[in-house]
């Protein structure tokens, strides 16, 4: 049993536990679902820059979308961390195995020193990363507050979507102010649309 009111610390650290304790077969099988479910949305819109993440640690698999939308043509951008600075700076991506070099946290990013950095204004969803949402939409990052600060910067007609295992839906993830809010979260059993 989860505790009333815990705090977004122990939250964090329930939620990364539960995640990280699957199975990789598990993994792959509800990324799967998740990818299908991430592609019926798109057919929905017509989108022709997405912005996506390079998972990590037992995060939703995101490279057989990010594949996907390649063979659509469809213009894909993956963000270069910036630490010092606390943001992040889109670069498109045109393979996914020649494009990226390890980054900031040990985390696969575009490789900036050959890759285009694309203006924010061209982006017209961006799938972001996530410890735990709840179906409001609400979302309790890693603690850097790197999204919160990039995602204010977006066009507001922007979609804004996270991909999550069901596990990582919890009854509230206690939003502050500047937190953004999901447009949709997609799950391997359901899509949760504000």
């Amino acid at each position: 049993m989860r505790p009333i009111n815990p705090s977004k610390k122990e939250l964090r650290k329930k939620v990364l536990k539960d995640r990280t304790g699957q199975q990789i077969d598990e993994v792959q099988k509800k990324s799967l679902k998740i990818k299908e479910l991430f592609l019926d949305l798109l057919s929905s819109y017509d989108l022709q820059v997405v912005m996506l993440y390079q998972d990590f640690r037992q995060e939703v698999q995101t490279q057989p979308i990010i594949e996907e939308l390649l063979r659509k043509n469809i213009t894909v951008l993956l963000p270069k961390t910036l630490v010092e600075e606390r943001r992040l700076i889109p670069y498109r991506i045109n393979n996914i195995n020649r494009d990226l070099v390890q980054g900031a946290y040990g985390i696969w990013e575009p490789d900036s020193t050959r890759l285009e950095e694309v203006p924010v204004e061209r982006i017209d969803m961006v799938v972001i990363p996530g410890v735990a949402f709840d179906i409001q939409g609400n979302r309790l990052g890693y603690g850097g507050g790197y999204y919160d600060r990039f995602l204010p910067t977006l066009r507001p007609v922007a979609l804004r979507v996270a991909l999550a295992f069901e596990l990582q839906i919890v009854p509230e993830v206690y939003p502050q102010e500047h937190d953004c809010i999901m447009d949709v979260i997609l799950t391997e059993e359901r899509r949760i649309q504000r």
